[in-house]
């Protein structure tokens, strides 16, 4: 029977997480110290920085906010600035995402590319927002993860009065 290899000696141990139940070694700190919200980034638009300051201060009233959603906030900040950005150029064309053209086969209607561009920016709104608890279910989800609880399928007629 074949061995593994031989263990590696302490000098990862401060790298391993105690289990529930186990001693917590003396150099490992109690808490974390509160995580600080980066000020806004130079290059923003003023509305990306409209939505940064809003969304920092609904993240940290919610206690949703680490080091790893920065860059993540980032992205969500530019992708809401691009839409409103291209919803101001929809507007000045009325309002109309499709223009008509007359191609070798009759008239044909094509969207315009700042309609797609707009759509690419709420797709990328409604992705990332979920991940900040910014609609119903994403809300629930992280409701019951905050309760200690894993989010179950439930009964989807159960809450139905039948009369």
């Amino acid at each position: 029977m074949a061995q593994g290899r031989k263990p590696a000696p302490k000098k990862y141990a401060a790298a391993v997480v105690p289990l529930r139940g186990e001693d917590v070694p003396a150099d490992v700190p109690a808490e974390r110290e509160p995580f600080k919200v980066p000020a806004c980034p130079d290059h923003f638009s003023d509305d990306a920085r409209e939505v940064w300051v809003f969304m920092c201060e609904h993240l940290d009233r919610v206690g949703l906010w680490g080091a790893a959603d920065v860059f993540k906030l980032m992205v969500f900040c530019v992708a809401v600035a691009d839409w409103h950005y291209y919803r101001r150029i929809m507007n000045d064309m009325d309002g109309r995402g499709i223009y008509e053209t007359r191609g070798r086969n009759g008239w044909q209607r094509k969207n315009r590319p700042e309609y797609g561009r707009m759509k690419d920016a709420e797709e990328r709104i409604m992705r990332i927002g979920s991940d900040f608890g910014l609609d119903p279910v994403a809300r629930q989800r992280l409701r019951l993860m905050a309760a200690g609880g894993e989010p179950e399928q439930g009964d989807l007629l159960g809450s139905l009065d039948t009369a």
